[in-house]
């Protein structure tokens, strides 16, 4: 107790403030070893992904370090779509949604029927920063000429054989309303959010609801979820 306490006189305000941002901060994926624990807790049915552990392994190899966490939600996201159309997944923000996002676009661009895969971001900084991991996956697939990606509103017109990824995507439906549920509703969309459902108003739920239907998930992937 004593040392404690002086461990507690000499540390000063300020290096506490940093050593609990660090804390915060630290991806609690991270410490997650198993993704059958994801799948009890997500409680939906995923189908099997031909190769998925080859890819698994080949998108670690080539610097893009999937966790058990990750690599669930990807297979479930991909699983998902081959049944419905569009769906919403909500992972928190520690989560590596980058990882996700890249792991997914390989996953679908490896198993037939090998579709034209988009990935659409709210900005265009958003679409520098996982610039990295999409150039990887393109040099796993050796082509980069059905792998694109977008920032904002994107002119193309999508069509039943294209996947499409999205990216923040509350902020893409909610600031392009009309242009995304023209030019998304006949492909498949993934979309990820990292907004919780308690932080939304209820005519944002009821948007989101109309064009993803039941298929809202929250991948409920935190430590205090799998300890708890």
């Amino acid at each position: 107790m004593e040392e404690m306490q002086h461990i507690l006189q000499k540390t000063t305000i300020s290096e506490w403030k940093t050593r609990v941002t660090a804390a915060m901060n630290e991806r609690s994926y991270q410490h997650c070893t198993e993704e059958r624990f994801h799948d009890i807790l997500m409680s939906l049915p995923a189908h099997d992904i031909v190769g998925y552990m080859l890819h698994k392994n080949l998108i670690r190899q080539a610097g893009i370090d999937i966790s058990a966490c990750q690599g669930c939600v990807s297979r479930h996201a991909v699983s998902h779509s081959r049944t419905f159309k569009h769906s919403l997944w909500r992972v928190a923000a520690s989560m590596g949604k980058s990882h996700i996002i890249a792991f997914v676009a390989l996953l679908l661009m490896s198993t037939a029927p090998y579709p034209r895969v988009s990935v659409v971001y709210a900005n265009a900084l958003l679409q520098e920063k996982d610039r990295p991991f999409i150039e990887r996956v393109r040099k796993l697939l050796g082509s980069t000429k059905k792998l694109l990606t977008f920032a904002a509103k994107p002119s193309i017109t999508f069509n039943d054989r294209d996947v499409v990824i999205v990216d923040e995507c509350d902020e893409v439906i909610f600031s392009n309303l009309s242009w995304f549920a023209k030019k998304l509703s006949k492909a498949t969309v993934i979309g990820f959010t990292a907004t919780p459902p308690t932080e939304e108003e209820s005519h944002e739920a009821a948007v989101l609801t109309s064009f993803f239907k039941d298929n809202i998930f929250d991948s409920k992937l935190s430590l205090q979820d799998i300890d708890g």
